[in-house]
């Protein structure tokens, strides 16, 4: 122990002698370090911390999957989840939820409220207790005997003052009277946005459906039960379904995952670990970034460690002191990297929307807590070994006799760290080339996606939702009578052009696919039924949002309850199924929603109409028909106002246009489309700038590291340089040298690093919509940004050899 504060002495008075190396290797290693404690954190929150449950190990949820479906999950059928309860022998027990969105009234001004409809044993499989009061009880699940609501903590707080007197009082959603048994407390909230908890009231009739998807299943795995198991098990029992129900379940199947994955996702998960991947590949170009410095700092020291070694140091005790100050340098840097870390996280948290924010699962548990400390003490013990090891091993490795000579150099050993460094410069640039290549692609996919959509002008555009409830809007005529007055308010409000409605806004909240069938071209199996996304629109929708009419004619006034039922499909549906030959015209053709034998009408083909993204998640283009309001009304929907203005301007008078039309019922989400678009794509941006940042980092980490190659290279061959210009060697022709040969590591670098650039363009084209898995212009971009880099980081170098005075150069050591 002695000798090992010995060696933290005498490493800490040798850092403080060579100030400038230290310093920038202390910097060096905190933007790695800090820049990996923060996506620790981040990842940290996401995957393991989404939810706060006890015992989420064995909690799983389960849903089905759909024909073709890949990903996330779809809801189940009633009949399907009772199959699944009475055949699976996985789980302790089973229980369900559905989301349901509800209007609270009563309590100042009405408020759309995230609830869900839970079965009895909700609670009890997520071991949650109540704040207050009491959770549901059998018979509450009865239609009839439903009207108890548990609150969450949060809605309670701000709706109700924290009332601890709020247990049995009276409380109305959607207009109709609830009774307060229980009040959760903060640090339940699941599913994800939940505000309170409703039983799920089926009737039996309900239950035998197989053909409507409603809700998720929530199960506890029995001991010994592994998910690959379950997984087993619920796909077997669904094969065995498909085969008994053929007309409703053939081609679906089943699957389960952890609820931490159910609450994350596929999509922010694979993101997740991309950014985790990203930022470890930063660690390494700071590791080789200041092993290369180590290399240069050890070249000035060989005469020191030769004498070291002549006196009796063996060469573990060489290795063991310079590797305790390379972990000297770590620990510092791992210091200011928490600082770093800190500030990070504190930038990636403000900017986040907070109605975007309360989605995400996990965000407001992203900190620097124990965890992410311990992690940062790893981190700083594998960047001191990393970055020291090389060069300790390197320059324990001398010849004694030749380095203590007026002016010997060890020629062997010399040869040797030259490669080393020339190795840790080519992976830098192999590094930084496949960042740089990925936040290329990850940029002009977000570009890709922001564009796809600016053809509806999003920034004059206002857009809000509406959600009447069933209990005093229970039929379509009632239905058509709210939208068409709304949609005559919002019309009539100064400064707007012109107001539509539609089911759901392109990239926001409320779409979804249904199955189609053409009947022209009928399917012969269940599993064969493609989706599409399926919209109800006023007649002035497409206009409004500048979608093209391309063939045809677009949906009119004409077009009204009582007439033919019509649709108009989008370019990308046509071309998928209506394209097998010049005379293939969709055009008079008939389309209708689910199987060839479902109760839906058929519906007459009258037009086609640009492609719209609708889901920046779907990496093909979108599948979409539209269809006219009046002739199949819907209890919710989505306005659209285009302004003369800022639709900002306009927001409080839309609300007070929908409340003229009922009092208790409130406009939701009232923002401009731009903002919708943002606020759906922002997780993207979020990825996208962390690894531009990571991109650029590397990218100034290997220059750096190109310029301290090429100054020492030209320190060691100062000698070499002076008797070249005194044999005649231009100033050009030194330039060409020394610039020549770090263009030639950056080029050995690229050679290394496209390939693998290409493969992870490969990974993010199946990942985001609108990126190649070969985009020229990316990766012809970042080839000339490294190589114009490394240029210019030889090129000061190089200008400092041209200026060897040959007389001084020649009297060299």
């Amino acid at each position: 122990m002695g000798t090992f504060w010995q060696d933290i002495k005498f490493g800490s008075r040798t850092l403080a002698k060579s100030p400038g190396f230290t310093a920038l290797a202390i910097v060096a290693l905190a933007l790695g370090i800090g820049a990996n404690t923060a996506i620790f954190s981040i990842a940290d929150a996401f995957l393991l911390k989404p939810i706060d449950i006890p015992d989420p190990e064995h909690l799983v949820v389960a849903g089905e999957m759909a024909p073709h479906q890949t990903g996330d999950l779809n809801a189940v059928a009633p009949a399907n989840y009772r199959d699944w309860q009475e055949q699976a022998k996985s789980f302790e027990v089973m229980g369900t939820d559905e989301w349901d969105e509800v209007s609270l009234t009563g309590v100042g001004a009405p408020e759309k409220v995230q609830g869900f409809l839970v079965s009895m044993n909700f609670f009890e499989i997520c071991s949650a207790q109540p704040k207050l009061g009491r959770v549901f009880v059998a018979g509450e699940d009865q239609p009839g005997h439903d009207n108890v609501v548990v609150l969450g903590e949060n809605i309670w707080a701000q709706r109700f003052g924290a009332d601890p007197k709020i247990i049995g009082q009276i409380i109305h959603l959607d207009g109709k009277p609830y009774t307060v048994i229980g009040v959760m407390p903060q640090t339940f909230s699941f599913p994800k946005t939940a505000e309170l908890w409703l039983p799920m009231a089926l009737s039996p009739a309900d239950w035998k459906v197989r053909n409507n998807h409603m809700f998720m299943v929530l199960g506890k795995l029995k001991p010994g039960v592994s998910l690959d198991g379950a997984n087993a098990e619920l796909r077997a029992i669904s094969n065995r379904l498909a085969v008994t129900y053929p007309a409703t379940n053939r081609g679906w199947s089943a699957r389960v995952m952890g609820v931490r994955q159910f609450e994350v996702g596929d999509e922010t998960r694979s993101y997740t670990l991309l950014l985790l991947g990203a930022v470890g590949f930063v660690l390494l170009i700071v590791c080789a970034n200041v092993a290369n410095l180590q290399f240069v700092r050890a070249a000035s020291r060989q005469k020191e460690i030769a004498i070291r070694v002549a006196l009796g140091g063996s060469r573990f005790r060489m290795v063991r002191q310079l590797l305790t100050e390379s972990m000297i340098t770590a620990t510092a840097g791992a210091g200011l990297g928490l600082l770093f870390a800190q500030w990070s996280i504190r930038t990636v948290l403000r900017y986040m929307p907070a109605e975007v924010a309360k989605f995400i699962p996990g965000w407001f548990e992203i900190r620097l807590d124990s965890r992410a400390l311990l992690f940062t003490i790893l981190a700083a013990v594998v960047a001191g070994i990393m970055s020291g090891i090389l060069p300790a091993l390197q320059s324990s490795r001398l010849d004694v006799n030749s380095t203590l000579k007026e002016g010997g150099r060890s020629g062997a050993g010399g040869r040797g760290r030259h490669r080393l460094r020339n190795a840790l410069v080519i992976t830098q640039v192999t590094l930084a080339t496949v960042l740089l290549i990925g936040a290329g692609l990850l940029t002009r996919g977000f570009r890709t996606l922001l564009d796809l959509n600016a053809g509806f002008q999003p920034e004059t555009l206002l857009t809000m939702r509406v959600n009447l409830p069933d209990t005093r809007y229970a039929k379509p005529e009632q239905w058509r009578q709210f939208f068409d007055r709304a949609l005559v308010n919002l019309s009539a409000l100064p400064g707007v052009q012109t107001a539509a409605e539609t089911s759901w806004i392109p990239y926001g909240d409320g779409g979804g696919n249904s199955t189609f069938t053409i009947r022209e071209k009928p399917w012969h199996d269940a599993s064969e039924i493609p989706t599409s996304a399926s919209l109800v629109i006023s007649s002035n929708y497409l206009e409004m949002m500048h979608i093209p009419l391309l063939r045809g004619r677009t949906i009119t006034a004409q077009d009204g309850p009582d007439s033919e039922s019509v649709t108009v499909i989008s370019q990308s549906l046509a071309k998928a199924f209506f394209n097998n030959n010049p005379n293939d015209n969709p055009i008079g053709q008939h389309i209708k929603v689910g199987g060839a034998d479902s109760k839906n009408p058929w519906m007459t083909i009258v037009g086609v109409v640009g492609n719209v993204k609708m889901n920046w998640v779907e990496n093909r283009p979108s599948y979409a028909f539209y269809r006219p309001y009046v002739q199949l009304a819907r209890p919710y929907g989505s306005f659209a106002l285009r302004t003369s203005g800022d639709p900002m301007a306009l927001a409080s008078a839309a609300r007070k246009a929908i409340s003229d039309v009922d009092p208790e019922e409130a406009a939701i989400d009232v923002m401009p489309m731009s903002k919708v678009i943002s606020n759906a794509v922002i997780g993207l941006a979020y990825v996208s700038v962390m690894m531009g940042v990571m991109g650029m980092m590397a990218l100034l980490l290997s220059a750096v590291g190109v310029y301290g190659v090429m100054a020492f290279t030209v320190t060691e061959r100062t000698h070499e340089i002076g008797v070249r210009m005194a044999l005649g060697a231009q100033q050009s022709n030194v330039l060409r040298l020394v610039v020549g040969k770090g263009v030639l590591l950056a080029g050995v670098g690229l050679l290394l690093g496209l390939p693998l650039g290409y493969f992870a363009s490969r990974l993010l084209a199946s990942l985001i919509y609108g990126v190649g898995s070969f985009d020229a212009l990316t990766f012809a971009g970042v080839s000339l940004v490294l190589v114009t880099v490394v240029a210019l980081a030889c090129w000061f170098p190089a200008r400092r050899a041209t200026r060897v005075d040959p007389m001084i150069a020649l009297r060299y050591e």
